[in-house]
């Protein structure tokens, strides 16, 4: 994964390299609201998982598993920080699979980030369709 300021030429000798690339890292990347932390998921065993998800600052330092999930069943997939999310701490949303309903459906789940830990997980949408991507949006958080 790649930075590149705004205020580059659009070349990409300019971009600045974020991870390794045997991390596979990929899938929308956030920044936090501070512009602290940029969000996104890697697929270190390759392809077929398990997907995690993964911060890092945007100089490239800090690289961290926000996720440590071993089943290649139950992928990360696009996450989301919450508007509020300052400090390393907050809620984040994100797609897993396997979600409810059919086997290897998505589900959207919010998670609470403590000291670069996950301390609560809760599946939001719980549905039959197919939930990848959540975005968070800008209303506060509920609860």
């Amino acid at each position: 994964m790649f930075v590149q300021s705004l205020d580059s030429s659009g070349s990409p000798e300019d971009g600045h390299q974020l991870t390794p690339w045997k991390s596979n890292c990929q899938d929308h990347p956030e920044f936090s609201s501070d512009d602290e932390l940029v969000l996104f998921r890697c697929l270190p065993k390759g392809e077929e998982g398990p997907a995690n998800l993964y911060w890092v600052h945007p100089d490239g330092t800090g690289l961290h598993a926000l996720t440590h999930e071993e089943d290649p069943d139950k992928q990360y997939l696009g996450s989301s920080f919450s508007p509020s999310f300052s400090s390393g701490e907050g809620w984040i949303t994100a797609g897993r699979t396997s979600g409810y309903g059919d086997e290897g459906n998505g589900d959207a789940f919010r998670l609470l980030i403590k000291d670069g830990k996950v301390v609560r997980s809760e599946n939001l949408t719980k549905s039959a369709i197919w939930d990848s991507a959540p975005v968070w949006g800008t209303h506060p958080p509920v609860g």
